[in-house]
């Protein structure tokens, strides 16, 4: 998701924004329809006009961009779009689409048709976009279309955001007091925004209105030449249904995206306390290298509570399978090896001895497995990777394997400055991220890697980060 900064007003915007403003304002006078029933249409229709720029050069990006044989071409694939802070466009969707409907048309229905085509195709707006276009004539319509094609598509993105807050300001001047309701002039938003001083971290406002203070914070931080899709979580609570949309339109003409839903939400002070880098989490398991299972065997032999004794081995091992497993989902087989040894204890195929015996076996294969990464030269979160691109895999050659070792550790490198605060939660975020495991993988595993073979990893790539990184350097290794 790349932010795009509202920047100073120069000559000629200004009077397009006035201009466009001044003609859809008299097209609304001769309407019969009120400020109210009018302003979020046309609000919405200036959206379209951006997506559709930005759709447009993405595409236009994707179409130079040679085809993958084990991917394919992604010109029609959401989450290329998505990935780069883009809405999808379907054909039916596109504002030129729109603009050229033949006479006798229904524009209205086709317009709604459009927006709920968009809602489908990009999750961040579902339920947000204006939908009652049937109230406006075909011609009112027509003559907004042709009004707001008048922004031209060379425009700076920066633009196209300062036109929908001038529009924004303009529609709640028009509708007095209930306008003050979702619309605070940005001259004292961006004072609030001064004093504050949102560097990083969450923001959260619990009358967000139309989002200019988040707008402004977005803003205070590109302007300390810092990426805000990174440094901010946006959270907020709006309690008018029709003010949230307005908000969510607003973030996305300016590429950015509310983590929750702007309504009525009651949000958990603690999930907007930032964590000290260097607060401390808690291991948890017991580190069975450290056993002597010698002297653990004999001591068991000589025991006259056998079944304590094998009550705290279990614990112990059961306590490390869980954080083995947890660190590496390929791990799962030791645990079914293990319920499966006590499972048959209990149904009498084993006495104490023989399952005391075979979990010490047991427990000797986990302290190994403990050690692994170090006999491949791997840390514990790369050989996480390496397991599931090699387990199940192809045949390989050594060579082969230490290149899959290199893609391991140079995917994990590229993905950390991806995985930012409440990644997990931000339709954009989430797409970066698998785009980005989909191209390195695409680009650095072996030939022996069918496309088929390649989709199955990259998928499992991406659901253990999913997973095991929250983001902003939290993960389980860290925990």
């Amino acid at each position: 998701m790349h932010w795009i900064a509202p920047s100073e007003k120069d000559t000629a915007s200004g009077t397009l924004e006035k201009r466009l403003w001044e003609a859809a304002d008299q097209l609304r006078a001769n309407s019969g329809l009120t400020s109210a029933q009018y302003s979020q249409p046309v609000l919405g229709l200036i959206f379209l006009r951006f997506a559709e720029v930005r759709f447009a050069a993405q595409r236009a990006k994707l179409e130079k961009s040679s085809a993958s044989s084990r991917r394919g071409s992604r010109l029609d694939d959401p989450a290329a779009y998505h990935a780069e802070g883009v809405l999808y466009l379907t054909p039916n969707a596109r504002f030129d689409h729109l603009l050229a409907l033949p006479e006798g048309a229904d524009v209205g229905k086709t317009v709604n048709e459009a927006m709920r085509d968009i809602e489908k195709h990009n999750p961040q707006l579902a339920a947000v976009l204006p939908k009652t276009y049937n109230i406006f004539s075909s011609t009112l319509l027509k003559q907004l279309l042709k009004k707001v094609s008048e922004i031209p598509a060379s425009l700076d993105y920066d633009a196209f955001g300062r036109i929908y807050e001038y529009f924004l300001g303009e529609f709640a001047r028009t509708e007095g007091q209930r306008g003050g309701e979702f619309y605070t002039p940005t001259s004292i938003v961006r004072f609030l925004v001064e004093v504050l001083e949102p560097y990083h971290g969450r923001i959260l406002d619990p009358a967000c209105g139309s989002g200019g203070m988040f707008v402004q914070s977005a803003r205070f931080v590109a302007e300390h030449k810092k990426n805000p899709a990174a440094e901010l979580s946006i959270h907020g609570q709006e309690k008018v249904a029709e003010t949230a949309k307005l908000c969510r339109m607003n973030l996305a003409v300016h590429g950015l995206e509310a983590v929750n839903r702007l309504l009525d939400e009651s949000v958990a002070a603690e999930a907007f306390r930032i964590r000290d880098r260097n607060e401390k989490y808690g291991r948890g398991g017991i580190d069975l290298s450290k056993i002597d299972f010698e002297k653990l065997a004999k001591r068991f032999e000589e025991s006259k509570t056998k079944n304590i004794e094998l009550e705290q081995l279990k614990a112990a091992i059961r306590s490390q399978l869980n954080r083995l497993v947890q660190l590496n989902r390929t791990r799962a087989d030791f645990l079914g090896k293990f319920e499966a040894l006590i499972e048959s204890y209990n149904a009498g195929s084993r006495n104490i001895e023989e399952l005391f015996r075979e979990l010490v076996a047991l427990s000797r294969s986990l302290s190994d497995e403990q050690e692994r990464h170090v006999r491949e030269n791997l840390t514990e979160e790369e050989l996480t990777v390496f397991d599931i691109l090699t387990r199940p895999g192809p045949g390989l050659t050594t060579e082969e394997r230490e290149e899959v070792k290199k893609v391991t550790k140079d995917l994990l490198r590229r993905l950390k400055s991806l995985l930012v605060l409440d990644w997990r939660q931000r339709v954009g975020s989430r797409a970066s991220v698998r785009q980005a495991i989909e191209n390195h993988l695409d680009d650095g595993l072996p030939r022996a890697y069918t496309p088929e073979l390649y989709q199955t990893k990259a998928s499992a790539v991406f659901e253990h980060v999913f997973e095991s990184y929250p983001g902003e350097g939290a993960s389980v290794y860290t925990m």
